[in-house]
């Protein structure tokens, strides 16, 4: 079984405003010039860990890919 996260969002165990997820919220944003208008689907980081608790106790999954996107 695999699970197959779109782009993960959410909330962030790192406070620095300069890091990597600063740089993808300006990005999503619009806040960086000269981006084109792109579209990504999405999911939360929270979301992510639910399905991956859920997976684990579902039996008959073995060889099974899910999407998680939005």
């Amino acid at each position: 079984m695999t699970l197959h996260p779109g782009m993960i969002n959410g909330p962030t165990l790192i406070t620095d405003r300069n890091s990597t997820p600063e740089g993808v919220s300006k990005f999503l944003r619009g806040d960086i010039p000269g981006v084109p208008d792109l579209q990504f689907g999405m999911v939360d980081v929270r979301d992510v860990a639910q399905a991956h608790l859920l997976a684990l106790f579902k039996p008959g999954i073995n060889g099974r890919r899910f999407l998680l996107v939005d």
